[in-house]
């Protein structure tokens, strides 16, 4: 299940919770407790298994492979 963000229209909380596909209605706000929450636009984090940050070099990397 993704995680959706919402922000509260009475004290302008931020949370994150869990929800099923679609289900656009947050819960109440764990600052205030309100029910005048809104889902935010957010971006989402890919995780690769490869990244340029770990090998800082070719010639010191073992997945360089020479061919």
């Amino acid at each position: 299940m993704p995680i959706y963000e919402f922000r509260c229209g009475e004290c302008g909380g931020k949370f994150s919770e869990i929800r099923r596909m679609g289900e656009d209605l947050g819960g109440p706000c764990p600052h205030c407790q309100s029910l005048n929450t809104k889902k935010m636009i957010s971006t989402f984090a890919s995780i690769t298994s490869r990244s340029a940050d770990a090998c800082p070099s070719a010639s010191g990397c073992s997945s360089a492979g020479s061919g």
